[in-house]
C-alpha cells in the first residue's frame, strides 16, 4: 500500500504558485519601463510633427480673375485689400507663371495666350514672379472670388531645414522638446532628393515617423513630399 504524502503535495503547490507570482511581478517590473519609454517617444514625436506642421503653414490670399474684354495688359487694384507687405504670384489658367509688375497699388499683368482666367497667390512667405517690363494700355480684371486658406510652402521647410543645422537649441525650445529628447528632421522631394539631418552614425533611432504633406512651391504651385521625423 502506497502513502501519499499530502504535507509535500501541498508544499509543491505552494511553492509552484510563488514562482508563477515572482514570474509575473519580474515581468511588469521589465516590460512596464518599455512600455513607458513608448509612450513616451510617440507623444514627443507626435509634438514634433505638430509643431512642424504649424511652423511651415502660413495663410495664402488666392485671386481668380477674368478679363473682361481682349487686351495685351491686364490690372488688379490691390489698394482695397492690405496687400501691399506681401508677396505674390501669376499664372494662368494652366498654371503657367506669367510677366508682371507691381506699382502704386497696381499689379500690372501680361496677357496670356491662355487668358480666360488668371490667379494671383498673396502670402507673407517666398514666391517668385518674373517682371513685365512695358504695361501700357492696360484693362483692370474682374474678380471672381477670393480664398484664404492656411498652406504649406516650400520656402518654410527650406527655413525650417537651414534652422535645424544653424540652430538646433533654439528649434528645440521653440518645438517644446523635453531636454532629454534629441530628434532630427529629413524633408523628401518627389524627386527623391533629400534635405536635413540624417541619424548620426552609431547611434540609433528610438522612434520614427514618415507622413506626408501638400506644399506649395516657389510658383504656388501644389506639390507632394514626405516628411521622416525621428527621437534619440
Amino acid at each position: 500500500m502506497i502513502i501519499k504524502n499530502k504535507k509535500a503535495t501541498h508544499v509543491g503547490v505552494i511553492l509552484s504558485f510563488v514562482i508563477f507570482v515572482t514570474f509575473v511581478i519580474f515581468l511588469i517590473v521589465v516590460l512596464k519601463p518599455t512600455s513607458n519609454l513608448q509612450n513616451s517617444e510617440k507623444a514627443t514625436i507626435e509634438l514634433l510633427k505638430n509643431n512642424l506642421q504649424n511652423f511651415i503653414s502660413s495663410e495664402l490670399t488666392s485671386f481668380i480673375l477674368s478679363p473682361p474684354s481682349s487686351a495685351d495688359c491686364f490690372t488688379l487694384d490691390e489698394s482695397n485689400f492690405s496687400l501691399s507687405n506681401l508677396n505674390y504670384s501669376v499664372r494662368n489658367q494652366n498654371n503657367e507663371n506669367l510677366n508682371s509688375y507691381r506699382g502704386a497699388n497696381i499689379l500690372y499683368i501680361e496677357k496670356s495666350d491662355s487668358d480666360q482666367i488668371y490667379k494671383v497667390d498673396y502670402a507673407s512667405e517666398e514666391l517668385n514672379n518674373t517682371l513685365f517690363v512695358d504695361p501700357a494700355d492696360c484693362v483692370e480684371l474682374e474678380i471672381n472670388s477670393i480664398k484664404k486658406t492656411d498652406k504649406m510652402f516650400e520656402s518654410k521647410i527650406n527655413e525650417l531645414i537651414l534652422k535645424q543645422e544653424n540652430n538646433y537649441s533654439g528649434l528645440k525650445s521653440d518645438f517644446n522638446i523635453p531636454s532629454e529628447k534629441e530628434f532630427g528632421i529629413i524633408f523628401e522631394f518627389e524627386n527623391i532628393t533629400t534635405i536635413g539631418k540624417s541619424v548620426p552614425e552609431k547611434r540609433k533611432a528610438t522612434y520614427v515617423k514618415k507622413f506626408q504633406v501638400i506644399y506649395l512651391d516657389l510658383n504656388a504651385n501644389e506639390r507632394t513630399g514626405n516628411f521622416i521625423i525621428y527621437i534619440l
